[in-house]
């Protein structure tokens, strides 16, 4: 592996990847689309290496919902 510490993403690695690209959506409104089920839609509130968190209102209430990468099919959200 070569490069240096401006071509790391945002947790150390090299090279672009989902989490990194997510990382500048954090306090944008997305919705995350699955194989299955329904959709999920609120703000982009963390990213890590293999999970998000989407902050949303459901019945008046606030709530979290952790999301594995791994589960995601599609992302959608503002433009960059």
């Amino acid at each position: 592996m070569t490069g240096g510490q401006n071509n790391r993403d945002c947790f150390g690695n090299y090279g672009n990847t989902l989490s990194n690209d997510l990382y500048y959506l954090i306090g944008r409104e997305v919705t995350v689309f699955f194989m299955e089920g329904a959709p999920v839609r609120g703000v982009l509130q963390a990213v890590g290496k293999d999970y998000l968190e989407i902050r949303r209102r459901r019945d008046g209430q606030r709530e979290a919902v952790l999301i594995p990468l791994n589960a995601v099919n599609v992302i959608t959200g503002p433009a960059v």
